[in-house]
């Protein structure tokens, strides 16, 4: 059964800005938790496997403490920081009581690093079949033969064949295509003026003779620097000693009673719950939808 490694942190802020602010009956937010665990749930029975582990980000990052400047741009205001308060709480309910209780022990955090690179540490193992789950592209540079992405926001597994035939280079230089174009979402600033297109042309060695090239080739410090913070797993990372997970029933009926998430109690998803989390036989996927709730948002 395929490996299946979770980047955390980005599924719980797609379940935040989908049910992430919907209430229990006593109006506390639950809905990152519910959103959360429905997703893997849909992720389960689209890879067919049981077989989880769940990376997290550490707040306090390496990179940062050695390259302020690294995503600068994703600091909060205190008034966001509020506001999030909620969301984070249930992060961390799910990371250290939620997934635990519910049989997963495959549940990693390494202080000053990023998911990351615990999906990248755990992928230098020798395991037949992985799947990373992220919409990240930094991540194209994991894939191999037994390594394939599965975008869950786009519903479509990326391969390094892909990568190979959308950009003409191998994944494996991936980070060095990043540290030479740049990467504005972590700002990670690249050479001026060269996007991923030339970078590739520059690495294929197809990159015609002008400013362009000059530019690159005048630029080998800061390539040198970027690949150091692009390339994973970054270097301080921890090898990862991966467990055997035991999802079971009851505590999944115990913790959707709790927060009255009634869809994911319905006898349809307890018997898949049931099938494929504990047994490890999976049907068709579950429906997406929302089931009807209690006021107040209830799931």
């Amino acid at each position: 059964m395929r490996l299946v490694l979770i980047d955390c942190n980005s599924l719980c802020y797609a379940a935040l800005y989908s049910t992430g602010f919907l209430q229990d009956s006593d109006g506390v937010e639950t809905g990152v938790i519910f959103g959360f665990l429905k997703k893997i749930l849909s992720i389960a029975y689209r890879l067919e496997s049981n077989r989880f582990a769940f990376c997290w980000d550490s707040k306090k990052s390496y990179r940062k403490n050695r390259w302020p400047w690294y995503k600068a741009s994703r600091k909060k205001t205190p008034e966001e920081q509020e506001a999030f308060q909620s969301a984070f709480r249930q992060f961390n309910d799910l990371r250290t009581e939620i997934l635990p209780s519910l049989g997963f022990n495959n549940v990693f955090l390494q202080p000053g690093l990023e998911a990351d690179d615990l999906i990248a540490i755990i992928c230098q193992k020798e395991i037949e079949d992985i799947a990373v789950v992220s919409s990240d592209e930094d991540l194209y540079q994991l894939l191999r033969p037994n390594v394939v992405m599965w975008n869950p926001s786009k519903n479509e597994f990326i391969t390094e064949a892909k990568v190979l035939k959308k950009y003409g280079v191998p994944a494996s230089q991936w980070a060095t295509v990043k540290a030479i174009a740049g990467c504005s979402s972590d700002d990670v600033p690249g050479v001026p003026g060269v996007g991923e297109k030339k970078a590739c042309q520059y690495l294929l060695g197809t990159l015609p003779q002008g400013m362009i090239l000059s530019r690159i080739s005048e630029s080998m410090k800061l390539i040198e620097r970027n690949v150091k913070v692009v390339k994973l797993p970054y270097h301080l990372t921890e090898r990862i000693q991966l467990c055997n997970n035991f999802p079971e029933l009851a505590p999944w009926v115990d913790l959707c009673s709790k927060y009255g998430f009634d869809s994911l109690m319905e006898e349809e998803q307890l018997e898949r719950y049931a099938e494929g989390m504990v047994k490890g036989k999976f049907s068709p996927p579950p429906s997406t939808r929302i089931g009807k709730g209690r006021k107040k948002g209830v799931r």
